[in-house]
Parts: structure tokens; sequence; C-alpha cells
């Protein structure tokens, strides 16, 4: 099969987007057999670059200010690359402008398409927008009732939590199969776990290190963790409490002065290497995963498998996985003292429940895993695509659910 990946919320320097669609190219380069693969990537130019049957497509994009992404909006440049590569399937991870350029290509024609949903976009960006307008919830409405017509259209939605299917069959898509990420489980692990590490942040063996590793944004979660943790930091008292920040986005300016004005703080730049993510991750004692509208949540999942116990809003997709693991480390989203419950809670498992927590995650997190079950459903879809019957793809309670493991035992 000839596949193809498109996606404008793709950076460089992105996050989970860019995670998911580098492990992918490793995955098509390295493990799958008898496919052809493509990956369209946002530039500032037309280029070319094939690795035996991965070819890698920049093609000219607009750059969105000084935010490191493209959008592509040229039906023409887009064009070239798609009839060039000639899929049997197309994958669209953004719903803005690509599904409408992909009609007016070869591919629009004759492949079928498979749209991911990464971004809850009526919620995370229609929602600041109208609000400010005075009209959100008819404006949030509009906006869900328009980005459901255009997964709709396509073959078949993926989403990687249930958190969203709910959203997309809520706005009338049917043909919905979920698809949950994975982790690098070589990368990432508890033996990476570096005293060194922590007393560079100003940590002992005794402190508890909270560790939020994130975007500095309002969706993320900032504003309720610079106002929760005074009552984390009381509760974990008896510890020494010690909050690590890492990160860049439009609120550094908050919790640089946040962190100024307290002993019991650290801010760490952005952390480009993974090594030193991967580091972070399994020398915290607990992970803050905050926002309540995540899609799924790579980090949280990172988290997991290096084997620091995460806590996380009762909604969104890292509630979803906390949930299935530890459903004790949740919290009721925007409560500073239920978030200061379940970070005690965290900090007082035993490192051999923290071992369990990480085992339990590796289980399903392997990417090798996950983009397998990937290309069994492409087939599928394109198989329906192909006989012009796509009531298969179909379920009959909503969408199709993946095979996960949980705290009680293998799926």
């Amino acid at each position: 099969m000839r596949i193809l990946d498109v996606n404008n919320n793709y950076s460089p320097t992105g996050g989970g987007v860019r995670t998911y669609h580098d492990a992918k190219l490793r995955w098509f380069r390295e493990e799958s057999a008898g496919d052809d693969y493509a990956f369209v990537v946002p530039s500032d130019r037309f280029d070319l670059s094939r690795d035996g049957r991965v070819s890698v497509y920049h093609v000219p994009a607009v750059p969105l200010g000084g935010s490191g992404y493209r959008f592509i909006v040229s039906p023409r440049q887009l064009a070239r690359a798609v009839d060039d590569f000639a899929p049997d399937l197309v994958e669209v991870g953004s719903p803005y402008v690509l599904p409408a350029l992909l009609r007016r290509t070869r591919a629009g024609r004759a492949a079928a398409t498979v749209g991911f949903y990464h971004s809850d976009v009526a919620d995370t960006v229609v929602r600041p927008l109208v609000r400010r307008l005075g009209f959100e919830e008819p404006g949030v409405a509009a906006a869900s009732r328009h980005f459901g017509g255009v997964y709709a259209a396509m073959t078949a939605t993926f989403g990687a939590s249930e958190f969203v299917l709910e959203k997309l069959a809520a706005a009338g898509v049917t043909r919905l199969f979920h698809t949950p990420l994975g982790a690098d489980v070589a990368l990432y692990g508890p033996s990476f776990r570096s005293g060194d590490w922590r007393r560079s942040v100003g940590a002992d063996d005794a402190s508890v290190v909270c560790l939020f590793l994130s975007r500095l944004s309002r969706e993320k979660g900032v504003d309720l963790l610079l106002d929760a943790w005074g009552p984390i930091s009381e509760a974990l008292a008896p510890r020494r409490a010690r909050l690590v920040v890492a990160g860049h986005g439009p609120l550094q300016a908050r919790v640089d002065a946040f962190a100024a004005a307290r002993s019991d703080v650290t801010v760490l730049p952005y952390l480009a290497s993974r090594a030193d993510v991967a580091t972070a991750y399994a020398s915290a004692d607990v992970f803050l995963s905050l926002g309540a509208l995540e899609t799924f949540s790579l980090s949280t999942l990172e988290a997991l498998v290096s084997g620091a116990p995460v806590v996380a809003p009762d909604a969104g997709g890292a509630g979803e996985q906390v949930a299935r693991l530890r459903p004790e480390l949740r919290f009721a989203a925007d409560r500073s003292e239920s978030l200061a419950a379940a970070c005690v809670a965290a900090a007082n498992l035993t490192s051999g429940e923290r071992a369990e927590l990480a085992s339990v995650a590796r289980r399903a997190a392997s990417w090798s895993r996950v983009f397998a079950r990937h290309r069994e459903l492409y087939e599928r879809v394109h198989s329906a695509y192909t006989a012009q019957d796509l009531s298969a793809l179909v379920a009959a309670d909503g969408w199709h659910r993946a095979p996960l493991p949980s705290a009680d035992g293998p799926p």
C-alpha cells in the first residue's frame, strides 16, 4: 500500500505531533515491510528525500509568526507532492485547510482518507477567541458542527482517546477508531533516574520533586499550577516539595516571576534533547499533567513508562490514561485542594507500586505495537473504500476500541 501523511500541525520543534510523525517515519523505515510511505512537511522550500521506500516531501508553507509552525495553503504546491507520490491512502493530521486542498489533488479523487484528530480545535482554539467576543457557546457549537462535517466527509477518523471520540460522535462522525499513541520504551524508563539531576534542581533524596514539563500556555494548566502550588507545597511540607517547570510559551514571564518569588521553584528552559527529557521524567517523584482538554497527552504516557506517577484532571486524554492505571491520582479539574490531595497520593506510592505502574504502562506504549495496529486499520479502511462500502467501518457502540492493558492485567 502507498500511505501518505500530511499535517499542518507538524513542526520540527513541536511537541506531541512531531513525536508521533518522527516515530512513524522510523517505524516505516525500520519495521514495515511491503509499503511505500511518504510524509509531507510544511517548509520554506520544495524538496524531496528518499530512504528506501520512505519519502519526505518538504512543501512551501506560510510561516505562523515566530511560532516555528507553517501552514500549507497552496493547492498547487501540495499537489506537486501528492500527485508525484500517488497514494492509496492519506492520513490528514489537521482539519483547517488541508482537507479542502487535498480534494484538488489526485488523492482527492483516488485515495481513501483518514483524519487523525490531534487537536481539540473547538475548545482549545475557538473557545478562547469567541469568549472575548461574547458568544462563547454558540461559537463553540458552530465550530464543532463545522469540524464534525470535515471529519465525517473522510473515509474514517482516528482519535487517540475516548474523550475526543465522544466529541466526534456527538458532532455526527460515525466511522471512528480508538488509536492511542505510544512512547519510546528504549529511551524512557525508571533506570534513567539521576541523583545529579535532582541536586541540580535543588532537591535531595528525601525531597518530593513535582515536574511540570509542557508548553507554558493556559490550556496546559499553567494558571492552575501557579494557583495550586502553595496548597501542594503545604500538603507535602514534611517531605520538602520542590516544583520544577520545564518548557517555554506565552506565559513564560508569569512563570519566571512566580519562581523568583519562591525558593521552592526551579524553572528550566525548553528541553530540546530527548535524553534530557528522559532524565527529568525518571528523576521526578510526581509528574503534573494539568490540561483538561488533552486529546491524548504523550508526556503523560512518557512519564508513566519512566516510572513517574502522573497526577491528571478527571477530564481529557491525560486523565483517561491515569484513570485506567491509578484512578486515585486524578483530581477534580480546576480545584487546587483536589490537586494537592492527588499529589500527596502520588508521592506516597511505594517503590514497588511505582515499578508496577511503569510496567503496566510499558505494555501498551511501544510505538511498534501502535503502528502495527495503524497499518492493520489502514488496510481495513482502504478495502472498504475500494469496495465502495463503508458500512463495515461503523461500530455498533460508537467507535472501534483499542485493546489496552490496565492495572488489573493484560487486555
